[in-house]
């Protein structure tokens, strides 16, 4: 019954404000106007109305950021004023993972002395079916998965119908959970673009309000969408809420309308072949690549080999930049190019192309798809076979050269559900001499800018205060199916911590690019002298190119001396990536999220002697201890040993040097030739 006048009145609010809107509202819209309450978050954080949640599709690549005042009785039925803060992300098709920090202040008859409650917790909803003219769209979902203390926990299912592109109804069934438990539903209406009417009752008590999506027209161009919802929530008053998602596309999809030949394309080129390639060197290296060669080697194919430390974010865009100079300057003869792209002076992927089919491409004239599948691109030793100028003629050799940087720490023991928040920032100076031939001197130490009194000190800032000379050699994989690449990496020197030794590092490209496997073998201790500790790790990463995802599994013998097994699901939004991991040894067990962000443009300097670079990304993670009776502070649960140029970061262009990446991320070749 107080579900069924909830809608009523909902309804009957949205039809009066329809009949006296302006005419900006009432007009005709031709599209869903529904859709900007998909930008939102509930106060809950899962996709939704306010405090009922809604089965409708993630925004492909998007991520959400939301704070609101809901306050929660969260102990002895104390109302306290609260703050709680959401981070949700469309981490897979139909699946929406939302991360919740809470802060609840003492009742307001105390004083202000009294502890502050504090909460983090994990929520997810799952798309199950796709809404369709006669069916509606079906989700399941849960909040607070972690934790010891479950202040907003629920688990439910609910589904959704949109009629006439303005009116959606929400219903579902909770659990017996703290925040959703018996029969819950709400209905929305589209009154405008930017203007929404809600009411809800979830199962507890009745909410009425309206959400605005201001500048939608703006936001959906430039993938920013700001929104407010003002709930009038009963007994406990009104609530703000603030959500701003950001829209982030795979790749940038560029409109081409530039002719198939550049104009000047012809004149420029010299009519001596020999004079042609030299040209073509030069512009290669004055885009700062290293390790160059370009030859002619049989009737219209041109070979041309490089190795990339300019583009740091996506191998794509250093292609399309070659591609675009091949075009400018290769010889009229020239109808076909291979890229050979090197890391540490070996080849490890070679990349074939038609000069007329990257033409047609770049003009408009033919799509991207079709375009990737007409890449012929080999790995391992079929590529480091095609060689047609010995090193020692490459140009712009990548040795004697020293690179900079300093890398910001932020760590943070912020939102657990005990302590207060406490935090620690440090600076990390950061350089590496490249010698040539994969051979490295690396060092890292740490600098301690600040710490808050009740930040524990036994917590060390992780791989820091390191010296390590490293060489870094592609293997021999006969006995290994053609297309299987491979590194090998040595380490010797200072870890970090006080810990001095050595280890060996391997890592396999699978034919397929979707695949890696590795492992690792350190031995280290307080002198070289003293060698009493051990590391035996094994890795496996599965790649998915079009969705940008990797999932991992490291298990063996970790560095504290546990043994155990670290597993993750990480997603690229654009540059930034974003990982949710679960570790288990035989410590204890621990679940948590990480957020890279970049911090470097996506092309950086030259290489030079010397090169001074903004550090590439900053990463910032949060973990708890899961099932467990209470959230203790741990920092020694499956950790590996990190030496620094790891293989699968150094070689593998951080998991998107592959066959489907570069296919997936064809339209970044066509946009960075167009700049």
């Amino acid at each position: 019954m107080i579900l069924a006048s909830t809608l009523s009145a909902a309804v009957a609010v949205s039809a009066g404000l329809l009949t006296s809107a302006p005419d900006a509202c009432r007009a005709p819209i031709a599209r869903n106007v529904t859709a900007p309450a998909d930008a939102t978050l509930s106060l809950n954080g899962t996709p939704g109305l306010f405090e009922v949640p809604a089965a409708v599709e993630p925004r492909q690549r998007s991520v959400a950021l939301s704070y609101n005042n809901a306050r929660r009785d969260l102990t002895n039925r104390d109302m306290r004023p609260q703050g709680n803060g959401f981070v949700a992300f469309e981490f897979l098709p139909r699946l929406t993972l939302t991360a919740r920090g809470s802060a609840a202040g003492p009742p307001r008859y105390l004083s202000d002395t009294e502890s502050i409650l504090r909460d983090i917790s994990a929520g997810a909803q799952f798309l199950a079916l796709r809404e369709t003219g006669t069916r509606p769209a079906i989700a399941l979902g849960a909040t607070d998965m972690g934790g010891a203390a479950p202040n907003f926990e629920s688990r439910y299912i609910v589904a959704t119908k949109t009629f006439a592109d303005r009116v959606r109804l929400t219903g579902g069934y909770g659990a017996d959970g703290h925040l959703l438990s018996g029969a819950f539903g709400g209905a929305s209406v589209g009154i405008c673009d930017w203007l929404t009417v809600i009411g809800e009752n979830d199962a507890r008590q009745s909410s009425f309000g309206v959400r605005l999506t201001p500048f939608a027209a703006t936001a959906a161009r430039y993938g920013v969408m700001p929104a407010v919802d003002i709930v009038s929530r009963g007994e406990t008053g009104t609530v703000t809420n603030f959500t701003l998602r950001f829209g982030l596309p795979a790749t940038p999809r560029t409109t081409a309308t530039t002719p198939a030949v550049r104009p000047g394309n012809a004149a420029r080129r010299s009519p001596s072949a020999t004079r042609s390639v030299e040209s073509l060197a030069r512009s290669l290296v004055d885009l700062g690549l290293e390790n160059v060669s370009v030859a002619v080697v049989s009737g219209g194919l041109l070979e041309v080999g490089y190795e990339n430390w300019v583009w740091v974010y996506e191998e794509a865009s250093a292609i399309g930049a070659v591609l675009a100079a091949v075009q400018q300057h290769a010889p009229a003869a020239v109808t076909e190019v291979r890229l050979l792209v090197r890391r540490h002076e070996a080849t490890v992927l070679a990349l074939g192309v038609r000069l007329a089919d990257w033409a047609a491409f770049t003009a408009g004239q033919r799509e991207g798809g079709a375009f990737a599948e007409s890449l012929r691109i080999e790995g391992g030793r079929d590529a480091a076979a095609r060689s047609p100028i010995p090193p020692a003629r490459w140009l712009n050799r990548a040795r004697a050269r020293l690179d900079v940087t300093v890398v910001p720490r932020l760590e943070s023991t912020l939102l657990t559900e005990v302590g207060i928040a406490d935090s620690r920032v440090a600076a990390l100076p950061e350089a590496t001499l490249r010698l040539g031939r994969g051979l490295m001197l690396t060092g890292r130490r740490s600098i301690k800018l600040y710490r808050s009194v009740g930040f524990p000190d036994s917590i060390r800032v992780a791989n820091a205060d390191r010296l390590l000379v490293q060489l870094a050699r592609p293997l021999d994989l006969g006995v290994f199916p053609a297309g299987t690449s491979g590194f090998a990496q040595a380490s010797l020197g200072r870890f970090g911590h006080g810990e001095v030794g050595g280890s060996v590092e391997a890592d396999f490209a699978l034919p397929n690019g979707r695949i890696n496997v590795g492992f690792m073998g350190a031995a280290f201790g307080r002198a070289f002298g003293k060698i009493n500790r051990s590391v035996a790790l094994g890795n496996i990463r599965v790649r998915t190119p079009r969705m940008g995802t990797t999932v991992s599994l490291t298990a063996g013998h970790f560095m504290h001396g546990d043994i155990g097994a670290l597993g993750e699901v990480a997603r690229w939004f654009g540059p930034m990536e974003v990982g949710f991991f679960v570790r288990a040894s035989e410590f204890s067990q621990a679940a948590g999220a990480r957020v890279r962000l970049p911090l470097s443009p996506s092309r950086t300097m030259r290489p030079r002697t010397v090169r001074v670079n903004a550090p590439e990304a900053i990463e910032v993670s949060q973990q708890s201890v899961i099932l467990e009776d209470i959230n203790a502070l741990r920092s020694d649960i499956a950790i590996p040993l990190r030496t620094g140029n790891e293989l699968f970061s150094a070689v593998w262009q951080r998991d998107r040097l592959s066959a489907g990446q570069l296919r997936a991320q064809v339209e970044l070749m066509r946009a960075q030739a167009l700049r």
